[in-house]
């Protein structure tokens, strides 16, 4: 459901004009129309009558967020920043600050090794909770696992799926991306399509008339109705204790959600075994990710060059060759050219 925002502010023009601006460009821009909420409350609150907003003003905001993540305050911190360079541009002086250094409270990022991996899926598959009710989830979190680690998808994008999305005719599982808005397609191999044909098989069998149906939720719980997502999430650490993996807290984890760079990690890392070219694999990856650009992706190379060094060391070995020989090449070119 869209949310209308009925800004009162000096500003509510602009902050509509603007939004409506970045939806044409076909971004979603709820963060913008929230952070503008926001600032628009703000500004009423302190009898705000001016129509651009001075670094007076913008330094008050800013310390009335003290309060909150410091990751909240840089995204409010840098939408306001790209609104008030979109005002000048169009001629309304208005204080552009600097961007501020952005202190990430983001869960670090934690790969999982294939020793690891197989640990995990062994307990995902002796996976049992204590309670009888109809919200446990052990009919579903061996194949939840498996398809996180196989596609990279993420966990919300896993728990959105409906049987119509996993398609075996033509071995893709169909994904709306509501972070990039657009869809894309994760291959299923023939380890997965198993996996998730027995799964579905043990699930039909749930007393519940449309469990089957096109448009149901394909993971469920044991009533058969779609997983929330606490569910996975709190039940994984009972995994990982299982497995042997030792759980460091909220922030560092391991969590679920770490499967999805363990995914991509790991794919670097086959395919560079494979013979391919790191960078070259980019795109691929990048597909594979849902990235929208390279960007997104080559961080996950960073990971696999520090924690497979052997692996990159190979890749410069090949490099190395690569090199010599357009060197010879040229030196041919140059040498039958010249006169």
């Amino acid at each position: 459901m869209i949310r209308i925002i009925n800004y009162q502010s000096s500003m509510a023009a602009y902050f509509t004009e603007y939004h409506e601006w970045r939806v044409s460009l076909g971004y979603r821009a709820e963060d913008t129309k929230y952070t503008f909420s926001q600032l628009d409350q703000f500004l009423q609150g302190i009898g705000y009558k001016q129509d651009a907003l001075t670094e007076e003003v913008y330094n008050q905001w800013i310390e009335s967020m003290n309060h909150l993540k410091s990751t909240t305050r840089y995204l409010r911190q840098i939408t306001y920043i790209k609104f008030a360079r979109y005002l000048n541009h169009k001629g309304v002086k208005c204080f552009v600050p600097y961007a501020p250094r952005h202190q990430s409270s983001h869960i670090e990022q934690y790969i999982y090794s294939e020793k690891e991996m197989a640990s995990i899926f062994k307990a995902a598959d002796s996976f049992r909770v204590q309670s009888k009710t109809a919200s446990q989830i052990a009919i579903s979190i061996p194949a939840l696992i498996r398809t996180l680690y196989s596609t990279a998808m993420r966990i919300s994008e896993a728990l959105n799926l409906n049987n119509r999305d996993v398609d075996f005719d033509r071995h893709v599982i169909v994904i709306n991306d509501p972070k990039n808005h657009h869809q894309r397609y994760a291959p299923i191999n023939e380890s997965l399509e198993v996996v998730l044909k027995q799964y579905i098989f043990y699930r039909d069998k749930i007393r519940k008339d449309d469990i089957a149906h096109p448009d149901s939720a394909f993971f469920v719980a044991s009533d058969g109705h779609r997983l929330n997502r606490a569910n996975p999430y709190k039940h994984f650490q009972s995994i990982l204790a299982t497995a042997g993996i030792p759980f460091k807290g909220s922030k560092e984890g391991p969590h679920i959600h770490h499967l999805r760079h363990t995914a991509c990690v790991h794919a670097f890392m086959n395919m560079r075994k494979a013979g391919h070219d790191m960078y070259c694999s980019l795109p691929m990856l990048s597909t594979f990710m849902g990235h929208r650009d390279i960007y997104g992706t080559e961080r996950y190379l960073r990971l696999t060059e520090e924690m497979y060094p052997e692996i990159m060391e190979m890749d410069a070995q090949n490099t190395a060759i690569i090199k010599e020989y357009v060197k010879q090449v040229l030196n041919y070119l140059c040498n039958e050219t010249r006169i």
